[in-house]
């Protein structure tokens, strides 16, 4: 007992954080709608635990479709078996509570890695306040399943290699450590792989920091080729186990899990950017820069693109160049391959920790200079801006993830260029706008959702009746990027806006 009160008085910021973010959970874990892929994500679970506790047929797993069969999924939702668990009854705010719950992991993360590389309580809390006020992270942990879990392991990987670079520990405990942590990882998402070419340059760095003769670089290179080998190796089978489309014809279907990655053939929609409606395969290289560049807080931003700047000041600084390298490699994965991607940096959410935790050691280096009037003036600039982030996030709420930054005017000037709700979370407002005008229509009242139905219907709770064509509905419940795309022609009755811009529309069909 002694021991967890001297570990809450020493790390007291993080504790006072975590007991003010589980309160907010409590409060507000009702107020998210259900987002586009929640339901495939909950229902192949349920597949996945039928699998491995009730032993379900492959013949009954594949008669469910390859989008629910786990046998077929490009990634593991084993994680997703707490949910399964402990909410038997499928209540999707349950799910968004656990979500909640299980996200605190992130910020207990970025505040152990800061605090273990740079030893100070204000730079590791400052790192935990700046990933909270950044809109598009805190606003994922609710409803998004899927790249939170991932961006969650990917850092504690990164910070696994960082422990065991900078600290000695028998080399069996590091290999096997961080072979289930990258296996792990992998199986989530298959972009996990960069972190083996993250762990083999950074272990060859820290082997040759103190000497640069060529036996030590020869001695080095040794090392880290064999630690790389088997860590992989070892992340490899750790992988398998975790992602059942695995388990059949391993090489042939990691091959196809790899080329289904990159290319998403399961994904097949057009993608709004800089105002046009482009095919997916037609997106440009600079897709993933713009977008991050445009929906990172300055409060990162600025910090960041300075201490790449000043790159020669902290490239002898272990955890920079970690950060640094993890950056480095994975866009240039993104440049050499041009992936298909879309959602905006959702599928590169777990890049958000690293800038944050780059921006934090130039400010932590700012601390630490003598000009205590620079410093403050930069502090008390940052204040008010974080001031004004949370202002905006509480008005977005609860949509923090269609954030845009001051550089582009914010969602106002945004949201006819770039994609905003695309987990179509809006619904659910939009559903209860229905429900308080009910008594304005039909007794028998048809409605067509165009996206995330199950939504609709969850939340409408048997007010109306859902149709599945448009042209059969009495109302038409449409997000604003879809009323575009397929050029709906609507009579306005209601509309869902966060920053004076349309999310969602509630119509009906002109005549």
């Amino acid at each position: 007992m002694t021991v967890i009160i001297n570990i809450i008085r020493k790390h007291y910021p993080i504790f006072i954080f975590l007991v003010f973010y589980l309160v907010l959970s409590f409060l507000f874990y009702k107020d998210f709608g259900i987002t586009a892929d929640e339901d495939t994500e909950y229902i192949s679970t349920r597949l996945l635990k039928q699998m491995l506790f009730d032993n379900a047929s492959r013949d009954y797993l594949y008669s469910k479709g390859w989008n629910y069969n786990p046998l077929e999924a490009p990634y593991s939702r084993a994680h997703l078996l707490i949910h399964i668990l402990i909410n038997t009854k499928n209540y999707y705010e349950w799910n968004h509570l656990i979500n909640l719950i299980l996200g605190s992991a992130a910020f207990i993360l970025i505040y152990l890695f800061i605090y273990k590389a740079l030893k100070s309580k204000f730079a590791a809390i400052s790192a935990v306040l700046l990933l909270f006020l950044t809109p598009r992270f805190t606003g994922d942990l609710p409803g998004n399943p899927k790249d939170i879990p991932f961006a969650i392991m990917y850092t504690l990987s990164l910070f696994a290699i960082y422990y065991f670079g900078t600290t000695k520990n028998k080399p069996i405990i590091e290999y096997l450590s961080l072979a289930v942590l990258i296996g792990i990882t992998q199986s989530t998402r298959i972009l996990g792989l960069t972190l083996l070419i993250i762990y083999a340059v950074f272990n060859l760095k820290m082997g040759l920091k103190d000497s640069l003769t060529l036996d030590n670089i020869k001695k080095s290179l040794m090392k880290t080729t064999y630690s790389t080998i088997f860590v992989g190796i070892g992340s490899i089978i750790v992988m398998v186990g975790f992602l059942p489309s695995l388990w059949e014809s391993p090489v042939r279907n990691f091959i196809r899990l790899i080329a289904v990655s990159s290319t998403f053939d399961l994904w097949n929609h057009e993608i709004l950017f800089m105002g046009s409606m482009l095919d997916k395969y037609n997106h440009p290289i600079i897709y993933l820069p713009i977008w991050f560049l445009i929906t990172t807080p300055l409060h990162t931003l600025i910090p960041l693109i300075l201490s790449v700047i000043y790159v020669k000041r902290f490239i002898k600084i272990p955890i920079y160049f970690l950060l640094l390298i993890s950056v480095l490699i994975n866009f240039t994965v993104y440049f050499s391959i041009n992936p298909i991607i879309y959602n905006g940096i959702r599928h590169f959410l777990f890049l958000v920790p690293i800038f944050i935790m780059l921006a934090v050691i130039f400010l932590n280096d700012l601390y630490s200079t003598n000009n205590r009037k620079l410093f403050i003036t930069v502090v008390s600039i940052f204040t008010i801006y974080l001031l004004f982030t949370l202002i905006r996030m509480i008005h977005l709420h609860p949509f923090e993830y269609i954030y845009f930054n001051e550089l582009t005017g914010g969602l106002k000037n945004t949201y006819d260029a770039y994609e905003t709700d695309y987990w179509g979370a809006s619904y659910k407002e939009g559903t209860q706008w229905v429900i308080d005008h009910r008594k304005e229509f039909p007794k028998v009242l048809k409605v067509y959702p165009c996206n995330v139905s199950n939504s609709v219907w969850y939340f409408g709770k048997g007010s109306f009746e859902m149709v599945n064509e448009s042209r059969d509905a009495d109302l038409i419940l449409c997000d604003y990027e879809r009323t575009k795309q397929r050029d709906m022609k609507l009579n306005i009755l209601g509309e869902i806006k966060r920053e004076n811009a349309p999310l969602l529309y509630i119509g009906t069909l002109t005549k």
